[in-house]
């Protein structure tokens, strides 16, 4: 065993190492015994904790009481988690910003996306469901539409690319390797079809978070109109649906056709 520790199961054992305090040879880091007197003040305390504090003296003269201060301890559980989520998932650091105004704007977005996120989870514990924000970000960023081509002058179509679905035959070749021909593709409503009654038995983590939202799960297939309605924005414009780079190539790109 190596050097001996404060805390863990490595303070519970002694080494011969520690015994003699003289040799150095290998042999003398066997374990020889445990640690009873350490191990029995262990025992003594498992499962408990305290929390000292000062009576803060409220202005109305008030005590706190002990479920009152465990209450407000607790709370440091859901304030450490918080900057957890910024950190991890929003990203708030590191900074690559220089301009006040600008790193001002990221931390206001890291909170804002903060407090959307806790309204989410929110809407989810009311309808008895519980998820992490690990794993509402993932359906989130798996909420993918891209435009199919049309002609100009008729309404853009949106494929939900978002759904898992197997709407192809592969067959494998090797590790890493697949391919498929054309006629393997599967009719896209024959492919619809199958994942509503596979949602409607266990529907996936985006379709229970609108849900919870009181919005509808997108179908394969969108118009600009079905996707407002169903997402709930009747006041968006369409020239705000999209990035105005994603439209701008776009407008490009179907022109050419």
């Amino acid at each position: 065993m190596g050097n001996p520790y404060t805390s863990g199961w490595r303070s519970l054992v002694e080494t011969q190492k520690e015994a003699a305090q003289s040799k150095t040879e290998k042999e003398q880091y066997r374990a020889v015994w445990l640690k009873e007197e350490v191990i029995q003040n262990r025992r003594e305390i498992a499962g408990f904790a305290a929390v000292v504090y000062d009576d803060p003296n409220l202005p109305d003269g008030t005590t706190l009481d002990c479920h009152e201060v465990l209450r407000l301890y607790h709370r440091l559980v859901d304030i450490e988690d918080c900057f957890r989520v910024m950190k991890s998932t929003f990203s708030i650091r590191p900074v690559y910003l220089r301009i006040d105004e600008r790193i001002t704007a990221h931390c206001y977005l890291c909170v804002l996306s903060l407090m959307l996120l806790r309204c989410v989870q929110s809407a989810l514990e009311k309808e008895s469901r519980s998820m992490s924000a690990e794993r509402i970000s993932k359906a989130l960023r798996n909420a993918l539409l891209v435009p199919l081509p049309y002609k100009k002058g008729q309404n853009p179509f949106f494929l939900n690319v978002g759904l898992e679905l197997q709407g192809r035959s592969v067959q494998k070749l090797k590790a890493g390797h697949s391919q498929c021909e054309p006629e393997d593709v599967l009719d896209q409503n024959a492919v619809w079809e199958t994942y509503l009654k596979e949602r409607e038995s266990e529907p996936d983590d985006l379709d229970t978070i609108l849900k919870a939202l009181n919005l509808k799960p997108l179908k394969l297939i969108n118009t600009l109109s079905e996707i407002k309605s169903r997402l709930n924005l009747r006041f968006c414009s369409d020239e705000n649906m999209l990035a105005y780079e994603q439209r701008k190539l776009m407008e490009k790109t179907y022109s050419e056709l």
